[in-house]
């Protein structure tokens, strides 16, 4: 699970990205979901939206709570931007207070979600095996900071 600090960071890198201050874009220039975008009309395709909640180039955020709902909401308002993406929420998440918002919910790619239990080495060893399990672990250790 990402923490709200590293979708905020998410958040400002998009926002670099965009050239705004704001997370604000057409859903068509994100490039995402290219396959159930497709399917939407091309007026929401190019409608200014917010994105927010979560970040979309990761595989999934925790759902927004009502009070950080009701801030995106504001936030769009005060931007004078109609539409709201909260991008790759956990389909095992609670979405009713989306769905309370008038957010409609859209399949985008598929999710797998591992719970490990026991000994996280025993676990992947028996997942990927033991040799793949050392070149994961030596890659680690290349790229982790000193």
């Amino acid at each position: 699970m990402r923490r709200s600090a590293d979708i905020d960071a998410l958040q400002h890198v998009l926002s670099a990205a965009l050239g705004s201050p704001d997370p604000v874009c057409a859903l068509a220039r994100l490039d995402q979901g290219a396959g159930a975008f497709a399917a939407l009309d091309t007026a929401v395709l190019a409608r200014p939206t917010l994105v927010g909640g979560g970040s979309p180039y990761h595989p999934t955020s925790p759902a927004p709570t009502r009070h950080a709902l009701d801030e995106l909401v504001r936030r769009a308002e005060t931007l004078g931007v109609p539409q709201i993406l909260v991008p790759n929420v956990r389909r095992s998440d609670d979405t009713s207070v989306l769905r309370a918002a008038g957010l409609v919910p859209v399949a985008t790619e598929s999710e797998c979600v591992v719970r490990l239990t026991g000994e996280v080495d025993e676990v992947l060893r028996t997942r990927v095996g033991a040799e793949r399990l050392n070149d994961l672990r030596r890659r680690d250790r290349e790229t982790s900071p000193r």
